[in-house]
């Protein structure tokens, strides 16, 4: 798909997204999710935004893809393509969408959401004693181009990869059989959330935590403060208010807890 989006692989030093937080709620910012748990992440920012999921069918062929991280931005950019399309569609106003998608890799096999009870029961007990990777793909597109009309290929947009290490520790039958036969796996990639019950299950984590919910924080704070900054959304700060040995940091903390 010839879209103009592009790997942000080298991003210059994070500033404080915090910083602009009163710009970026100003905006009508779109969530192409329904997961909890990315809604959950996303609002330890205390952003504004709207949950719009997408319809993609998310059933692309696994074997036409040379790595597992092709296939889940692939999965991404559809998920993100089919949003955007809905929201013009549906005259939607909106300036930004924050779109991601997760997986598991164990021993070169993508694992996604169980079909069933006994999927899940078939991967959490091939994860005890065992590790495997995580690896998440975020997509934002920026709309610089107001036409309501207009297509994807006029918008700012762009991705990055994170991958996380997940070590499950070592779990009784009776254990991985009663977590099993709930519905918390089947909702899942992987047939477990790190924030919920099956979180004792795990004995560390090597990398971004929130990536195994399903947006990595971090590595998405990044690459939202690098769109906006190229948008051109963003704004001098004023310290005239600085007080006394107080950084600008602190100031901007300061300023939001004062608004509460």
């Amino acid at each position: 798909m010839c879209i103009r989006d592009r790997y942000m692989g080298s991003i210059s030093k994070f500033d404080m997204l915090l910083k602009y937080l009163e710009i970026l709620n100003a905006k009508n910012i779109i969530l192409a999710s329904k997961s909890s748990g990315r809604r959950q992440v996303l609002d330890l920012l205390k952003l504004k935004y709207e949950c719009y999921p997408s319809d993609f069918a998310e059933d692309l062929r696994k074997e036409d893809f040379a790595r597992p991280v092709d296939y889940v931005r692939e999965t991404c950019l559809g998920k993100m393509n089919d949003v955007y399309k809905k929201l013009h569609k549906n005259k939607k106003d909106f300036d930004l969408i924050i779109c991601a998608d997760t997986v598991c890799i164990f021993k070169d096999r993508i694992i996604e959401k169980p079909a069933d009870h006994e999927e899940a029961y078939q991967i959490i007990k091939a994860f005890a004693n065992e590790k495997h990777e995580v690896i998440s793909v975020i997509y934002i597109l920026v709309r610089i181009d107001p036409n309501p009309d207009a297509p994807i290929e006029n918008q700012l947009v762009a991705w990055a990869p994170e991958s996380t290490i997940v070590e499950f520790g070592d779990i009784s039958e009776d254990a991985i059989k009663f977590f099993a036969a709930t519905d918390a796996p089947l909702s899942v990639s992987g047939g477990y959330s790190i924030q919920d019950s099956a979180g004792s299950f795990i004995k560390s984590v090597y990398g971004c935590f929130y990536n195994v919910i399903g947006l990595p924080l971090y590595g998405m704070c990044k690459l939202l403060l690098e769109m906006i900054k190229k948008a051109n959304w963003i704004q001098a700060v004023s310290y005239t208010h600085l007080r006394a040995h107080e950084t600008p940091e602190h100031l901007v903390c300061r300023l939001l807890l004062e608004k509460k």
